[in-house]
């Protein structure tokens, strides 16, 4: 027997199988108006008219709710965020609300979920990230480009390319963008595999003041707060990170703190000086490393490495001259310069018993000038996007390994580099859409 109509029937909180009975029915009306037959005139302006007087009903049919839908005629391919349809290979961008729904506050969570991309965690937060795209070896990140605001992060850009540790805090970071497959022409060495670029937040329109904190099990927590605006011609905004945690594992503990400042001022209505100085700084992120089958058996929590960490301090520089010639037209003069410091201590080998702790000591800099240029022509029925651009680098990296036998002995230092590089390039670069 059927039971009566419940009186919340048009109400947008009943539940699902209502609202889908609801879409039966206007798919069914839209569906025989679109098959009218076209026999004569009268019967054309029927069929035209059918879908309209569907639609109409279908709208006052429909709960308040389901209005902000797309009508039946329409197709939704892509949001204007997420990914960019125009570009010609594989791309995904991550925007600022979708960021704030990853809770952990850790970037390599947040890269998991892209397609294309696996991560290779080494500890329990983004101190040592390894990143592949479509398959290639994820370790030090070595052909991924991992880009602060479209500048490297490497140590040594061009001279060593691993990426030892990410000097970024999530909380800092406003959207991300992944390309993947090679793209060295246009974004520099080690982007065989593909880019993925952390993008910080723009300078506001409006005066900003935010503050925000996360607390979670095993002592994790972060606080962060940004203020900022534009004020005339000129416009600032300074961001600060503070983050620290006790790990899931003995001996993963972490403490990072990371802050910037950015700038711009207006020249003229068209030109645009800017820059920003950043560092982040991680004093001492201890390391659990592995466990054999049977130490996990007896205690998956506990780390068998007594002395396993890793430091890293990295101050950054950027200036930035912007001309926008026209609308499709527009010319940059960057230049940048970073400095900093790794630690990374560890015992071996990888299974215990352990004979020896190795340090591996590094000190690098690096500095670029850079010109872009970039224009748009019609050609062949298609618009197509030039990109040109022209650098010039310098950068060292000294790097000394100290090893000292365990449980005593003599300490040596079997491999010590002290690197320097020059070096210029030019690429031109053309997108199609």
């Amino acid at each position: 027997m059927r039971q009566p109509a419940r009186e919340d029937a048009l109400d947008p909180s009943t539940s699902a199988d209502s609202r889908a009975a609801r879409c039966l029915r206007i798919l069914r009306i839209a569906a025989f108006a679109a098959v009218l037959p076209a026999a004569s005139p009268a019967q054309d302006r029927d069929a035209q008219a059918a879908p309209e007087a569907a639609q109409a009903t279908a709208h006052e049919e429909a709960p308040a709710d389901a209005r902000q839908y797309p009508a039946l005629n329409e197709i939704v391919v892509s949001d204007e965020r997420g990914v960019p349809l125009a570009y010609p290979g594989g791309r995904d961008q991550v925007d600022e609300e979708t960021l704030e729904t990853y809770v952990d506050g850790t970037a390599g969570t947040l890269l998991r979920r892209l397609p294309g991309v696996y991560v290779l965690p080494e500890n329990g937060n983004d101190a040592r990230i390894h990143v592949g795209l479509r398959g290639n070896d994820p370790r030090r990140s070595a052909l991924t480009a991992l880009l602060v605001d479209g500048i490297p992060v490497a140590e040594a850009p061009y001279g060593n390319t691993d990426v030892d540790g990410l000097p970024i805090a999530l909380e800092r970071i406003w959207k991300v963008d992944v390309i993947r497959g090679g793209a060295s022409v246009r974004y520099g060495p080690n982007a065989a595999g593909g880019v993925v670029n952390f993008i910080t937040e723009p300078i506001p329109d409006d005066t900003l003041v935010r503050f925000g904190t996360r607390f979670g099990s095993n002592d994790d927590g972060a606080v962060w707060t940004t203020a900022g605006g534009t004020w005339d011609r000129l416009g600032v905004l300074a961001t600060g990170v503070y983050k620290q945690g006790d790990g899931f594992r003995d001996r993963s503990d972490y403490e990072i703190a990371d802050g910037s400042v950015k700038f711009a001022y207006a020249l003229s209505e068209r030109e645009t000086l800017s820059g920003s100085v950043s560092r982040f700084d991680e004093p001492k992120s201890h390391q659990a490393g592995g466990l054999t089958q049977a130490a996990y058996d007896k205690d998956p929590w506990q780390s068998l490495r007594f002395d396993n960490y890793f430091t890293l301090e990295t101050d950054r520089y950027v200036v930035q001259y912007e001309n926008r010639i026209d609308p499709v037209t527009d010319f940059q003069l960057l230049s940048w310069f970073q400095q900093g410091s790794r630690v990374l201590a560890d015992v071996r080998p990888v299974v215990a018993p352990f004979t020896e702790h190795r340090v591996q000591n590094s000190g690098f800099s690096s500095a670029a000038l850079e010109a872009r240029y970039a224009w748009e022509t019609e050609a062949a029925g298609a618009t197509h996007h030039f990109y040109h651009s022209a650098r010039y680098l310098m950068e060292t990296n000294d790097v000394l390994y100290v090893r000292s036998p365990l449980p005593s002995g003599p300490i040596t230092t079997p491999h010590e580099l002290d690197a320097d590089f020059k070096g210029h390039a030019f690429s031109v670069f053309n997108e199609k859409a």
